[in-house]
């Protein structure tokens, strides 16, 4: 006796929110280096601080 969800496919809609959770949690690992590197140079800034770019950090 098979398990019960083995010969069952996948409706058209699970399809749809699986590929689109994919692609969101792709565009989140591209995107996501250059969110962080935004908030550390603007939370430097904030401090009255200077961003070094070619070191990226902060000087005081």
């Amino acid at each position: 006796m098979s398990p019960p969800l083995a010969n069952k496919a996948m409706s058209a809609k699970t399809k749809i929110a699986l590929a689109a959770a994919l692609v969101v949690m792709l565009l989140a690992a591209i995107v996501w280096p250059q969110i962080e590197n935004f908030l550390k140079v603007d939370a430097c800034l904030d401090r009255g601080g200077r961003w070094n770019h070619s070191a990226s950090q902060c000087e005081i």
